[in-house]
C-alpha cells in the first residue's frame, strides 16, 4: 500500500484515457470533492469509509470502503500526488483493497463498464475484479478493461477487489490504482446519470412499449396485463379471458408474479363484463311500452 510518508516510486503506466458516450452515467477521473489531504497528498479511508468524487459528467459519485470481501482499506491519492488522482489497492496474503459504488439502473436495460488501472512500482503482479451481481470483468492487471452487464434491479452495484496474493506469488512492494472509470448505456440518460423514465414503471422511455403505466406491474416492454389485454378490445368474452390467461401465464414464468396471483388475475377476469355485449333491460323497455299505451287511451 502506498504510505503518506514514501513518495519513492516509480510510476511505469501512463494515465490511461476515459471512454465516454451519449448514454454516460459515470464518467469518473477520481478528483475527490470531500477529502481534507495531509501534506503527502494521500488519505487512506477505512473499511465502511466513504467519500465522493466531482466526475467530468454528472452529479458527484459516491464511493464506500465496504465491509464485505474481507476489505481494509485503499488510499485516495489527490491530483497533485505523484500518481494522483486515483484510488490505490493493495493485495495482501489474507486481505485485500475493495471499492463499491451504487449506481442507478433500469430492469433489463445493457450497461456498458470502462475502468482503467494504473501500476504503481517496478512490478505489474497486483490485479483487481470488478463486477456487478450480473458479471464481472475477471482477474486484470494494469491497462483498459470493460465488461457488460443486464440490470436485474433499480440499484446495481458496481464493485472493485483487489486480488489476494500470498507472498511468493506478488511482490508486496506494487500496487495498482483505479484511475479512470466509465459506465455507458444506449438509453437516454439524466443529468445525474438516472434513465429517463417517464412513467416511472423502472422501464425506460427508450425501450418503453406503454408509456402510460405509472403504478401498475409491467414486463421488460413496460406493458402491463391490463394494456396487453384491454377491456375494450375484445368482442366475447372468451377472448378477452384467453389473452389475460396467457399473459398472466407469460408473467408468472418472467417471476414477475406468483401462481397464487396468476389465479386471482385469471378469476377476476372470468368474472367481469370485458368482452360481454352490452343487454337491454327488457323490464324497463315494457314498462316504458305500457305507460305510452295508456297515455295513448287517455288522449
Amino acid at each position: 500500500m502506498i504510505r503518506k510518508t514514501s513518495l519513492l516510486l516509480v510510476l511505469l503506466a501512463s494515465i490511461a484515457p476515459i471512454f465516454a458516450s451519449a448514454g454516460t452515467l459515470i464518467n469518473d477521473s477520481f478528483n475527490t470533492t470531500d477529502i481534507l489531504f495531509d501534506v503527502g497528498g494521500v488519505e487512506t479511508v477505512t473499511q465502511g469509509g466513504t467519500f465522493s468524487t466531482t466526475p467530468n459528467e454528472g452529479c458527484p459519485v459516491n464511493y464506500t470502503v465496504p465491509t464485505s470481501f474481507n476489505a481494509t482499506s485503499v488510499d485516495v491519492l489527490e491530483p497533485t500526488h505523484t500518481f494522483g488522482p486515483a484510488v490505490n489497492f493493495f493485495g495482501g496474503a489474507t486481505a485485500s483493497s475493495a471499492l463499491e459504488t451504487q449506481l442507478n439502473t433500469v430492469v433489463g436495460e445493457t450497461y456498458s463498464v470502462f475502468f482503467s488501472l494504473k501500476q504503481i512500482g517496478a512490478f505489474s503482479d497486483h490485479q483487481i475484479i470488478a463486477s456487478t451481481a450480473e458479471a464481472s470483468s475477471g482477474q486484470v492487471g494494469p491497462g483498459n478493461h470493460g465488461f457488460n452487464f443486464v440490470a436485474s434491479g433499480t440499484t446495481t452495484t458496481l464493485s472493485f477487489l483487489g486480488v489476494i496474493c500470498s507472498v511468493g506469488t506478488c511482490n508486496a512492494g506494487s500496487d495498482i490504482a483505479l484511475n479512470g472509470l466509465t459506465v455507458t448505456t444506449a438509453g437516454e440518460v439524466t443529468d445525474c446519470g438516472g434513465i429517463e423514465d417517464t412513467d416511472a414503471d423502472g422501464v425506460a422511455d427508450t425501450e418503453d412499449m406503454c408509456p402510460a403505466s405509472e403504478g401498475v406491474l409491467v414486463d421488460a416492454t413496460g406493458c402491463s396485463i391490463d394494456q396487453y389485454c384491454g377491456c375494450d378490445d375484445f368482442r366475447n368474452h372468451g377472448g378477452y379471458v384467453s389473452c389475460t390467461a396467457r399473459t398472466a401465464e407469460a408473467f408468472l414464468q418472467d417471476q414477475l408474479i406468483t401462481q397464487r396471483e396468476k389465479r386471482n388475475i385469471v378469476r377476476t377476469a372470468a368474472k367481469s363484463s370485458c368482452g360481454r355485449p352490452v343487454r337491454k333491460n327488457k323490464h324497463s323497455h315494457k314498462n316504458k311500452h305500457n305507460h305510452n299505451k295508456k297515455h295513448s287511451y287517455k288522449n
